[in-house]
C-alpha cells in the first residue's frame, strides 16, 4: 500500500498556503486506489515565528500598542479558525514533525511530496531544507508539486546548492517556468510546470467546503494581500455605478469610508464571500484564482514596481485575460464580458496536463511521463 506524504506549508495562516494544501491532499487521495495521503504535519519554527499573534513593537509605542492590540485579537481568532480547519479537514499525520525529528517520517512514507507554494524558498522558510527533502532516505521517492524558488533571481545565486537536491528527486514540477542555464543543462529537461493545486481541484469541490455568505444582498467583493494603490478608487467607482455595497476581506486596522470591512473570517467562510459575490476586485493570485474556480466578475490591479504579481500576470496571460487587469491609470471597460466556456476549457487543458504527472506519481510502479 502507497503511503504518500506532503510536506507545505499548511500552517501558514494564509488562505491560499492552506486551500492549496488541502486541494493537493484531496486530489491524490482521490485517485490513489490503495493507498493513504497524509499532510506531515511539520512545524517550521522560522514560519510558526512568523504568524504569533503578538508582534514586536516598531516605530510610536503608542500607536504600535494600539495596532498590536487590535491585530492581537483578529490574530488569535483567525488563527483559531485555521487550526480548527486544520484539524477537521486536513489529513495531517498524528505525529507533529520538526527539523530535529522529521527523518523519522522515512519510517511512514515510501514517497515525499514537497509544495505547493514557495517551499523552495529558503528566505521564506528560513534556510529550513526540510522542504527540500533533505532529509528522506535513498530509498524513496521524492517529488515537487508546482513549487516555487520565489525570486528567480535568489535561486540562481544559489542555483548548484538546489540542484544538489533536486538531483534525487525523480522529477521537478515547478509553479513557475524556470531558465535553462549551463548549470542545469541536461537536467532541464525532466522539469515540468504545473498549475496551482486550487486550479487542480475542480469547481464543484469547492463549492462543496464554502458556506453561503451572510449577505444577502449583492456585493462587490474586495481581497487584497498587499496595500492597493488604485483598487479602492476603482471599487468605489464602479459601486457607485451599480448600487452594489463594497465588502473587503481585510485584516489590517485600516478602514475606508463607504466600505465594510470583514476580519478574521473563516476557510470557508473566505470560499463563500467568493462563491456569492457580484464582483471580484484583488491584487491576489489566490483571489484571481477563486474568481475564476466561481466564475466571477473580476479585476486585479497589477504592481509592476515588485514581482508579487507574477504569477497573476503569468495566469491571465495564459487564458487570455490580461484585458482583467486595471491599467496604469485605474482604469478599464467593465462591460467586457469574460468568455466562460473558452476559459473553463484552456483551464481544463492544464489541468489535464498537470493531472497526468499527478497520476504517474501515484501510479504502483512510479514510472514518469516527462513532458
Amino acid at each position: 500500500m502507497r503511503r504518500i506524504g506532503i510536506l507545505t506549508f499548511h500552517r501558514a495562516v494564509n488562505y491560499g498556503a492552506v486551500l492549496q494544501a488541502y486541494a493537493l491532499s484531496a486530489v491524490l487521495q482521490e485517485h490513489l486506489e490503495e493507498g493513504v495521503v497524509q499532510i506531515i504535519d511539520y512545524r517550521c519554527k522560522y514560519i510558526e515565528d512568523a504568524y504569533k499573534p503578538w508582534t514586536p513593537l516598531n516605530g510610536n509605542k503608542i500607536v504600535a500598542i494600539v495596532r498590536a492590540i487590535i491585530k492581537y485579537r483578529i490574530k488569535r481568532i483567525k488563527r483559531q479558525r485555521f487550526d480548527h480547519f486544520l484539524s477537521t479537514s486536513l489529513p495531517l499525520t498524528k505525529q507533529a514533525y520538526c527539523r530535529e525529528n522529521i527523518a523519522d517520517a522515512n519510517a511512514v512514507f515510501d514517497t515525499f511530496i514537497t509544495g505547493s507554494d514557495q517551499v523552495f524558498n529558503l528566505r521564506q522558510s528560513g534556510q529550513d531544507l526540510s522542504y527540500l527533502l533533505d532529509f528522506a532516505s535513498n530509498s524513496k521517492k521524492l517529488y515537487s508539486y508546482a513549487a516555487s524558488v520565489g525570486r528567480v533571481s535568489k535561486y540562481l545565486e544559489n542555483e548548484s546548492e538546489y540542484l544538489q537536491q533536486f538531483k534525487r528527486f525523480e522529477q521537478v514540477s515547478f509553479r513557475e517556468r524556470m531558465p535553462q542555464t549551463e548549470q542545469n543543462d541536461g537536467f532541464y529537461g525532466g522539469w515540468r510546470v504545473d498549475i496551482d493545486p486550487t486550479l487542480l481541484m475542480k469547481r464543484e469541490k469547492w463549492l462543496q467546503l464554502a458556506t453561503a455568505s451572510k449577505h444577502k444582498d449583492p456585493y462587490i467583493l474586495i481581497y487584497t494581500m498587499q496595500r492597493p494603490k488604485k483598487l479602492i478608487r476603482f471599487a468605489k467607482e464602479l459601486s457607485a455605478r451599480t448600487g452594489l455595497k463594497l465588502l473587503y476581506l481585510d485584516d489590517s486596522y485600516v478602514r475606508h469610508i463607504g466600505i465594510e470591512h470583514i476580519r478574521g473570517q473563516s476557510l470557508e467562510e473566505f470560499l463563500g464571500y467568493f462563491a456569492y459575490a457580484t464582483y471580484i476586485l484583488t491584487t491576489s493570485f489566490h483571489g484571481t484564482v477563486f474568481s475564476l474556480q466561481f466564475r466571477k466578475k473580476f479585476y486585479v490591479e497589477l504592481d509592476k514596481t515588485t514581482n508579487r504579481n507574477e504569477r497573476v500576470e503569468h495566469l491571465l496571460r495564459i487564458l487570455g485575460l490580461l484585458d482583467r487587469a486595471i491599467d496604469q491609470e485605474g482604469t478599464i471597460d467593465t462591460d467586457q464580458e469574460i468568455q466562460w466556456d473558452e476559459i473553463d476549457a484552456r483551464i481544463e487543458e492544464k489541468r489535464q496536463e498537470s493531472m497526468k504527472y499527478v497520476k504517474n506519481i501515484i501510479s504502483e510502479n512510479g514510472k514518469l511521463l516527462r513532458t
